[in-house]
């Protein structure tokens, strides 16, 4: 009796066991079940289309029939839709639209590392991300060389995120990821990068773009502390600043 009691003690251990790896395997495929698929070549999960009595079909049906020509198709919406979209509230002295051969001053560590998804729903895979600033060039724009060299000094020996889509992790620099602090350099700060920085403000004045930007969520909303919030300011901004990075909104 007693070798028989040990026997279902030692088979409803073991037992136990699978059925807490399993649970545990279970639930860490279905997060990962994107890169899963990709790297054993598998589907999880399929989309049937159901057809009803009168003989409509109510699911979505895929034009493409491809993943290329999915990713292409979907690249030129997004492109067309963004151009749809935006809405040009004021322009004074007519500063655009842009001549195609202008000469540029791009301003911002985002100019130089976008953000490119949130640590949501809408995370990127890191293969479909492009530079603002190879954007500009490709369309015939000409960007200032010394502030560009000034902000990849200061990303030479940041550490870049390797994205995983469907694991939470967004393709940018690791250092500058903090919700409550957007990470920007001040003039001082980037002259002692390059000393030459502001050397061809002259040449490059056509436009001046300040790109600003950080990472975001909903939960990240609830951490940001309540003295950072939107100010209005007292006073015009100096046009140099301490070295000393400024924490609040303005």
């Amino acid at each position: 009796m007693f070798k028989r009691s040990s026997l279902w003690r030692g088979l409803t251990l073991v037992f136990s066991l699978l059925l807490a790896i399993s649970l545990m395997a279970g639930s860490i495929l279905e997060t990962y079940r994107t890169s899963v698929d990709a790297f054993f070549n598998t589907r999880s999960q399929l989309t049937v289309t159901e057809v009803d009595e009168t003989g409509e079909a109510w699911s979505y049906v895929s034009k493409f029939k491809t993943a290329k020509e999915a990713f292409e198709g979907l690249k030129e919406f997004a492109i067309r839709e963004s151009q749809e979209t935006v809405a040009l509230l004021k322009n004074d002295g007519n500063a655009l639209p842009l001549s195609k051969d202008a000469k540029i001053t791009m301003l911002g560590v985002r100019s130089y590392a976008p953000v490119y998804g949130s640590s949501g729903g809408s995370i990127t895979d890191g293969n479909a991300t492009v530079q603002i600033f190879d954007c500009f060039t490709e369309r015939g724009f000409q960007l200032n060389p010394s502030v560009q060299a000034a902000y990849a000094k200061y990303f030479a020996d940041k550490t870049w995120t390797k994205p995983r889509f469907g694991g939470g992790i967004i393709p940018e620099y690791a250092e500058i990821t903090a919700y409550n602090d957007p990470r920007e350099l001040t003039l001082d700060e980037l002259t002692a990068l390059n000393a030459d920085f502001r050397k061809d403000y002259a040449e490059y004045s056509d436009a001046a773009i300040v790109v600003v930007g950080r990472p975001g969520s909903e939960p990240a909303m609830a951490t940001i502390p309540a003295r950072t919030v939107w100010r209005k300011a007292s006073a015009p901004l100096p046009a140099t600043s301490s070295p000393s990075r400024t924490r609040k909104w303005r």
